[in-house]
């Protein structure tokens, strides 16, 4: 919806999540799993969601996309 990491790299699926209770603990996953290889990491994705289908499809059906024009800054 809003320009960014997402649309610079092409990012067009969510297929693999974590819910982390805390930011410090958060911020330790996420160094943890980049140093995965890259073999690891599909496994993990796999693992988790066999089809690699977009977990995150459904969760902005409702929202209004954003207009563009109308940000200010």
């Amino acid at each position: 919806m809003v320009p960014g990491f997402a649309k610079r790299y092409g990012i067009k699926r969510l297929v693999y999540f974590e819910a982390i209770s805390g930011q410090v603990q958060a911020i330790q996953r996420e160094k943890q799993i980049k140093s995965y290889a890259r073999v690891k990491k599909l496994a993990m994705i796999s693992s988790f969601n066999p089809h690699w289908n977009d977990l995150a499809e459904d969760w902005f059906t409702d929202v209004a996309r954003v207009d563009p024009s109308l940000r200010s800054g």
